[in-house]
């Protein structure tokens, strides 16, 4: 059976190191195939095993006989196959916040805590998102925001301005063009740790210590005979803190070298 899920990747997974789990056996398994988007670590076409979190589902999609296939689109393109296109069966991860009509969310197999960017010379003064209004903010173009900044964004309330991708978006903080940032905590770290560009404004920047909000993500399955059969399936294996150990293991080896 050849199944096919869309895979919408915003946020961010532990960097920390753990024992690697033994792979199971990829005899006779069922392809399955996923779109995502460049947000290395966790999805890259041009990592080992394309990224931390490929790498973590694939080793639970085999253990119900699974053979996970991802490939590569941008991310409101992928959000659009998602929703149109009936050969995909679901997309993932997805929150509770941005599940598409038609689509039921699995197990929660992560959590991720989104939260403001900002420049330390001019930190932003807030406690709830209403106090974000005076501001001038920035986000990635098609990342959900949480209800409450949605709501005030579409009332003309919330200013944000939207960038391509992540770099992009920390950049424009770094140069001042906005105030502050939403950004998941984990990426924002790799991001500064890794990117040559963004390496030079490391002691510029800092994570608000206010907490957005802690994320959980699941897998959006459509709503069909075979999408819920997946989901019972899939179901069976989810769980964060398996998900959490094989992105510990992978991150673990990419610090000495590419994961077996």
């Amino acid at each position: 059976m050849k199944a096919t899920i869309v895979f919408l990747f915003t946020s961010s997974l532990i960097l920390n190191a753990a024992n690697a789990q033994p792979k199971p056996t990829t005899s006779e398994l069922r392809e399955i195939s996923l779109v995502t988007m460049e947000i290395p670590p966790f999805m890259s076409e041009h990592m080992p095993d394309q990224g931390a979190g490929s790498y973590a589902l694939k080793m639970l999609f085999k253990k119900r006989g699974y053979d996970l296939k991802m490939s590569f689109a941008p991310f409101l393109r992928s959000k659009n196959l998602a929703t149109h296109d009936r050969d995909f069966v679901g997309y993932a991860p997805s929150t509770k916040y941005n599940l598409i009509k038609g689509f039921v969310l699995s197990k929660i197999f992560y959590q991720s805590p989104w939260m403001i960017i900002q420049n330390k010379e001019n930190p932003i003064q807030w406690k709830k998102i209403e106090d974000l209004t005076k501001y001038l903010g920035g986000n990635v173009n098609g990342y959900d925001m949480v209800p409450e900044a949605t709501q005030l964004y579409e009332a003309g309330k919330l200013k944000i301005e939207m960038a391509p991708d992540d770099v992009k978006n920390i950049l424009k903080l770094a140069h001042k063009r906005v105030d502050y940032i939403f950004m998941d905590e984990n990426m924002y770290k790799f991001l500064m740790a890794t990117n040559p560009t963004l390496k030079p404004f490391a002691d510029k920047l800092e994570i608000h210590p206010h907490r957005v909000e802690m994320l959980n993500y699941g897998i959006a399955f459509r709503k069909t005979p075979q999408g819920m059969d997946l989901l019972d399936e899939i179901n069976k294996v989810l769980n964060e803190e398996e998900f959490t150990n094989y992105v510990n293991a992978y991150m673990k080896n990419l610090t000495a070298g590419a994961p077996k």
